[in-house]
């Protein structure tokens, strides 16, 4: 979790994009993401990280168990992350918008 949160969407998507093109960024997938999520829709890791590269932030950011939420979507796909510091994101569920 960072400090200073929640964050705006434009933050949210700054630091996602800082996280993408960092040598020290990371993005790693939740149990949920990798066992049911994804699996149930379909849905691939290079799906959710291009996702994350080309979507906008949802307006619907959450609080949940500990961690704010932000939504990232497309006009095919949605991935929810929420940020554990300045380089890692975790995406916490994924689903197809269509």
């Amino acid at each position: 979790m960072l400090e200073k949160e929640p964050l705006d969407c434009v933050a949210a998507r700054r630091m996602i994009r800082k996280i993408l093109s960092s040598e020290e960024g990371q993005i790693v997938f939740s149990h949920h993401a990798l066992k049911e999520s994804m699996p149930d829709e379909g849905i691939t890791e290079d799906e959710v990280v291009s996702c994350l590269y080309r979507g906008f932030c949802g307006p619907n950011i959450t609080f949940e168990r500990g961690t704010w939420r932000y939504p990232i979507e497309t006009p095919d796909l949605a991935v929810v992350v929420a940020f554990d510091s300045e380089i890692l994101a975790i995406v916490v569920t994924a689903w197809r918008r269509t």
